[in-house]
């Protein structure tokens, strides 16, 4: 059982590539782009200034969160 400070389990992964966030946020991975560069979006480069770029899952969620448009009557 998790305790209170570490979070359950998950099968989710920490991180997504380009590709699987543009497809998670419904956009194409050249617009995922456009967002890292414009500093609109924070990204995970472990490899340094070279290597793959990568999303966390919860910048991911945040942005969800932040762009989800509430359903008004």
């Amino acid at each position: 059982m998790p305790s209170k400070t570490q979070p359950a389990p998950t099968n989710e992964p920490l991180m997504y590539d380009v590709p699987t966030a543009a497809r998670l946020w419904g956009v194409s991975p050249r617009q995922v782009r456009r967002w890292i560069t414009e500093g609109r979006i924070d990204r995970v480069k472990p490899a340094g200034p070279t290597g793959p770029v990568y999303i966390t899952r919860a910048e991911i969620e945040r942005r969800i969160r932040e762009w989800t448009v509430k359903a008004t009557d």
